[in-house]
């Protein structure tokens, strides 16, 4: 099991609401001047996170691999008693998933 390292720093808002992150943590995080960052709220704390950049390049090779991917629509659901309660067709399915 890997265990984060915990790193706590105090900082302040200036007047306009900006917050100032450490050096430390940018470096740590390789956090630069055009970093995305999302920020959440979970109860009463502040939760920043560094955004994930995907290519263009890598979103087209995941969208193409999904595309090939051989797919079966899963179209029935069974009770304890091995029965079918609900179905529907698989091709109804497939259109519905855009497949």
């Amino acid at each position: 099991m890997h265990m984060a390292e915990i790193m706590a720093h105090t900082t302040k808002l200036d007047k306009q609401g900006r917050l100032i992150i450490p050096a430390e943590i940018r470096k740590k995080l390789s956090l630069s001047e055009d970093s995305v960052l999302i920020i959440e709220i979970l109860g009463n704390q502040l939760i920043i996170k560094k955004k994930m950049a995907v290519s263009k390049e890598q979103r087209e090779d995941w969208k193409k691999k999904l595309k090939n991917m051989e797919i079966r629509a899963f179209t029935e659901e069974y009770n304890q008693n091995n029965e079918s309660t609900k179905w529907m067709s698989e091709e109804y399915v497939r259109n519905k998933l855009g497949l």
